[in-house]
């Protein structure tokens, strides 16, 4: 696992397995897009998680919404598929 704050205020999960990737990724609870969701408290909650835990290198189990990201005209860590799991609904060891 990798995780880091975009500049955004998102954080990125990436799930590795061999060469293999998956990104998830998490809203910033304070965007006001955010904000207006009924989702916003499980966003804090989890990004209360994300900066009380080192998930660097640590196996985790996410739940998220399965998207399709193909907007991205640059070559980055991905699913073969385009899919992450944006937006976590649930994290933990």
């Amino acid at each position: 696992v990798e995780a880091d704050r975009k500049s955004d205020g998102d954080y990125h999960i990436l799930l590795k397995s061999g060469d293999k990737y998956l990104i998830t990724e998490v809203p910033n609870p304070d965007c006001d897009h955010a904000e207006g969701s009924a989702y916003n408290a499980i966003y804090a909650n989890i990004v209360s998680f994300i900066e009380s835990n080192d998930l660097e290198g640590k196996e985790v189990e996410i739940t998220g919404v399965a998207f399709v990201d193909i907007d991205h005209h640059y070559a980055r860590k991905q699913a073969d598929n385009n899919i992450e799991l944006h937006p976590i609904l649930r994290i933990g060891f």
